[in-house]
């Protein structure tokens, strides 16, 4: 009988495998390098406690991509564990389940599991297990307003990491302490744990904790009206965050940070301030270009208070602008999200699940003296236990392969990752998209000198890893100075800003992205000579004015842009010198006040007559940009 149970168990494994493989295709159209490379280490798993963990490592890798996708792998990692009786796997994948629903703002689930998280944990004595636990205790208590039980458990969690010298512990602990005082206006202390927190997240170069803090930091500043010490903390803590592809939480600080613009640009007793900082339509501008990149980040996470938060800003932005149409939309749309957030239900069912725990601990004192009875029964619940996961797993199995929710969230991630934001959602809105005609867009182009001559010296797959090593070097820096990528032909790139959004500051943003990338090859010249590697070396120009754009073609669509600013773009590139950013006169007349230039005068250009050029040789002064 034993034997037989085991071979189905092994075969819904199986099948379950299987779906995970057809779930690798879908996410690899993503691009989402650390999800998939989990995915390819399930098959090869070689006990059950292995695949228990990658399942938890699965779902709390995806689910800030997708809430669903994420649910539905740690609760298969908690109903294996629970399969193969695996009692630290069990207590992991509650605290991971409480973690996914605190995301979802299901705070009252959120506290049913990690609950039962912390009552597995104490079973087996595992006391880093606990202390991570209650810090997600302190995080739920905290999202539903009972601060004396979340400070309860942030200082539980803390004097144990302390005990195990655990810095990494320790530090979120602190942080979160910190974030408690912050909640309640104690400036003073959030300060003092806020500074102990980025002490510790320093210490153990945490890039994510570093950032974190520095915005932290710069919340405190905001709520004591010094505005522009909040401002260069959250504009360093977006930065950090951008840096390590964290959207969740740049969409965040970026969102505080349109918000403090916001608060500066209004605040009369603000009277001295350095530089553009005086110019309430400098931060008038600032703050919208925040605002809009922190919505559409909020968009793609998913997260409802964020985009909650910034619809009440753009509210506050457009009311002070005299813009009362604008406001009144955002201020409607911001009203529509706030009771999905938190409703009355969900207190009163965090209420009873308390009353409930100390319920069950006064059972588990009688129940340990049926200790021994309950040995008798663990064969037959031995089975009972496995076939309910088998049924469970069976149950996971039927929701993968018709949730149509799902595949079409996974649809629009992967048309997301191939036409803009906005065109994007268009298309699935009307079909199709219309052109449109922007009148201030900056193009950007770069083209690598001598090419085809260095390509008859690499092989196929040489110089394809090579022009993919740079290009997608390109490809952060543009997204990091709010340019849009348009295409590549052959060892060409070119990106524009202002399209499909507009952006007041589309020449600063291109010429910015054009100086950090002309950086970015002239190092890794410097890096692949001292090792005896090819190298490219690299001409950029840039051209500013009006263009027209949409998508090209039915197959294999793509978002493009036309006219005689793209075609000048182009030659700016050409007319130029290696290792150089040309602009055009217009460019130049965009960003003078911003750079060093060295004026080249007329130059002629192929079909194009004579053109006003400079070269940008590098920053005028710091300029405070999004």
């Amino acid at each position: 009988m034993k034997r037989i149970y085991l071979a189905i168990v092994k075969f819904g494994l199986l099948f379950l495998s299987i779906l995970f493989a057809t779930t690798t295709f879908a996410q690899k159209k993503q691009g989402q390098a650390l999800f998939d490379s989990l995915i390819v280490e399930f098959p090869k798993a070689k006990t059950d406690t292995d695949k228990v963990k990658l399942l938890k490592n699965l779902g709390q890798t995806s689910y800030r991509i997708n809430s669903d996708t994420g649910l539905h792998y740690v609760f298969a990692a908690l109903e294996m564990s629970k399969l193969i009786k695996w009692k630290k796997g069990m207590a992991m994948s509650f605290r991971a389940v409480a973690t996914v629903y605190v995301f979802r703002a299901d705070y009252a689930k959120a506290l049913e599991y990690a609950l039962q998280g912390l009552d597995a944990y104490e079973e087996i004595n595992d006391k880093n297990g606990i202390a991570s636990t209650q810090l997600v205790l302190g995080v739920i208590y905290n999202n539903v307003d009972d601060d004396g039980k979340s400070l309860l458990n942030y200082h539980k969690a803390l004097k144990t990491f302390e005990a195990l010298k655990d810095t990494d512990g320790m530090a979120i602990a602190v942080g979160n302490i910190g974030s408690l005082y912050y909640d309640d206006l104690i400036t003073d202390s959030a300060l003092k744990y806020y500074n102990m927190a980025l002490v510790l997240t320093r210490k153990i170069n945490d890039q994510h904790g570093t950032a974190m803090m520095l915005g932290n930091i710069g919340g405190l500043y905001a709520e004591r009206k010094d505005y522009v010490a909040a401002i260069a903390n959250q504009m360093e803590a977006y930065r950090y965050f951008r840096g390590i592809n964290d959207n969740y939480y740049a969409s965040l600080y970026l969102a505080n940070l349109g918000a403090n613009y916001i608060s500066l640009a209004t605040d009369t007793a603000n009277k001295k301030l350095p530089g553009k900082m005086s110019d309430k339509n400098y931060l008038f501008a600032q703050a919208r270009q925040a605002l809009d990149t922190a919505l559409v980040l909020g968009e793609r996470v998913g997260d409802i208070r964020r985009i909650r938060f910034v619809q009440k800003n753009l509210s506050k932005l457009f009311t002070v602008q005299g813009k009362h149409k604008e406001a009144l939309e955002a201020y409607k749309a911001a009203m529509q999200l706030q009771d999905s957030i938190f409703s009355q239900e969900n207190r009163e069912r965090i209420e009873t699940l308390d009353k409930q725990r100390e319920e069950d601990i006064k059972q588990k004192e009688i129940e340990l003296q049926k200790v021994e009875i309950a040995k008798a029964k663990q064969e037959r619940w031995f089975y009972v236990i496995g076939l309910v996961g088998l049924l469970v797993i069976v149950g996971l199995v039927t929701l993968f392969l018709f949730n149509t929710r799902k595949a079409k969230r996974l649809s629009d991630h992967l048309l997301h990752n191939i036409l803009p934001v906005h065109t994007a959602n268009e298309l699935k809105a009307n079909g199709s998209t219309k052109p449109r005609h922007y009148k201030n867009v900056s193009v950007l182009f770069t083209d690598f000198k001598e090419f085809a001559k260095l390509a008859e010296k690499l092989t196929a797959d040489e110089t394809v890893s090579l022009i993919h090593h740079y290009f997608t070097a390109f490809d952060k820096i543009v997204e990091q100075h709010g340019l849009e990528k348009i295409k590549t032909i052959g060892d060409a790139y070119m990106a524009a800003c202002g399209v499909p959004v507009g952006n007041p500051n589309h020449a600063l943003n291109a010429v910015n992205a054009a100086i950090a990338i002309r950086d970015f090859v002239a190092a890794e010249k410097m890096k692949r000579q001292q090792s005896g590697e090819q190298f490219f070396e690299i001409r950029i120009g840039v051209h500013s004015g009006p263009v027209v754009a949409g998508i090209v073609g039915v197959k294999k669509f793509a978002y493009d842009i036309w006219g005689d600013t793209v075609n000048l773009a182009a030659r700016m590139e050409s007319s130029g010198e290696p290792g150089r950013v040309n602009i055009s006169g217009a460019t130049y007349a965009l960003i003078k006040d911003k750079f060093i230039c060295h004026q080249r005068g007329n130059v002629q250009v192929k079909h194009g007559g004579l053109v006003e050029m400079y070269f940008v040789e590098s920053e005028l002064k710091e300029a405070v940009t999004v």
